[in-house]
């Protein structure tokens, strides 16, 4: 390996952690977790962020190799990663040239003769279908992402200045019969074109079942205005699955870099806690407000 590739820069970008380090020590023509390098290195950053607000700082490595008699990758070395603080681990086979690192591929039969206790959670790379560098796209993926794209634009058309319940209602109505079909919600968990759209969705479509609830919301709000403080108890008590249904709904659209979602909070109350329950009421009223 020449030196702007070596093995040890590689190693040492992981176990600090520095996204940008392993940017500048891997090679741009090498394959990482059947990722392109911008990939990988997107993946791998938002890895190292989330285990450094959990409280880690580095990795510890340790060499081992694969012992998968079925393998392709059968005896190749490789290391295991394990972080500082969480005790959450991940491994790798690496197979390097003369002059750079070729692949990095994740082994299910990795072994090391280090010692490792209390071991955390594996960490898992989610790597989706058309994230891969071998992604060939056929027709359905095409014609399924200009679908997306279409009711996409068409929601923020509908959410200026914000979302109605009346055009929540008929949004989700007009693309249920394609995005309720089995074969989208499967997909979901295969392609990364399609993920962030199903979650809005679904995030959506579960705001509008609520709305079946409003009649039944309705008279316990009326009942609650009625109460006196030392009632509350009584007044959750009835409404208990209402609430828990509803919940602390604070819903709001937001545009960000061309993409959309839909963000919300939910609370399980508690009876002693009334304060949530009057935010409740509050948000509750405002969203059957909107016409």
């Amino acid at each position: 390996m020449t030196d702007k590739y070596s093995l040890s820069l590689i190693l040492d970008a992981i176990c600090s952690m520095d996204s940008i380090l392993l940017k500048n020590s891997i090679s741009d023509y090498g394959i990482y977790f059947e990722l392109h390098k911008e990939k990988f290195v997107d993946k791998m950053e938002i890895m190292f962020e989330l285990l450094k607000s959990q409280g880690n700082t580095h990795f510890h490595r340790y060499k081992g190799n694969c012992e998968g008699k079925i393998c392709n990758n059968y005896e190749c070395s490789g290391y295991i990663f394990v972080s500082n603080y969480t005790r959450e681990y991940f491994n790798f086979i690496l197979e390097t040239s003369d002059l750079e690192a070729i692949e990095c591929t994740r082994c299910h039969a990795f072994s090391t003769d280090h010692y490792l206790p209390n071991l955390g959670a594996e960490i898992e790379l989610k790597i989706y279908d058309d994230e891969k560098y071998n992604f060939t796209p056929d027709e359905k993926y095409l014609q399924t992402k200009d679908t997306i794209k279409s009711a996409t634009e068409q929601l923020g058309k509908l959410s200026v200045p914000y979302l109605s319940k009346d055009n929540m209602i008929f949004w989700v109505e007009k693309y249920s019969y394609i995005f309720d079909d089995i074969d989208f919600i499967m997909d979901l968990y295969n392609y990364s074109s399609y993920k962030s759209f199903g979650d809005l969705f679904y995030t959506i479509e579960d705001t509008k079942k609520l709305f079946d609830l409003e009649s039944d919301i309705a008279l316990a709000l009326s009942k609650l205005e009625s109460y006196s403080s030392d009632q509350y108890d009584d007044w959750y008590a009835s409404c208990q699955y209402l609430l828990r249904q509803f919940a602390d709904f604070n819903l709001y659209f937001k545009n960000s870099e061309g993409s959309y979602s839909i963000k919300y909070k939910q609370y399980i109350f508690d009876p002693g806690d009334f304060k949530y329950i009057i935010t409740y009421s509050e948000t509750a009223k405002y969203l059957f407000s909107l016409k």
